[in-house]
């Protein structure tokens, strides 16, 4: 009896075992999904980024070119 009870809680720490492993293949499948989704996102933040820095370019030369206007407007 004892030695059957034995057995059976040896079966049901491997199938924990078993089962805490495949939990584990999953988490780190989904850490790969993730970084790969970081990573995904980093280069469109670049993107945007310098797309910004291209923005706030045209934006100075506008600004610019609106305040020599205002210069020549004023010496008239």
């Amino acid at each position: 009896m004892e030695q059957e009870a034995l057995m059976e809680e040896g079966l049901v720490l491997e199938m924990e075992e078993q089962a805490l492993w495949n939990e584990e293949q999953a988490l780190c499948e989904e850490n790969k999904a993730l970084r790969e989704e970081n990573s995904v996102f980093q280069e469109e933040e670049k993107a945007l980024l310098e797309e910004v820095k291209g923005l706030e370019e045209w934006n100075k030369i506008l600004q610019g070119k609106d305040s020599k206007r205002a210069g020549w407007k004023n010496a008239q």
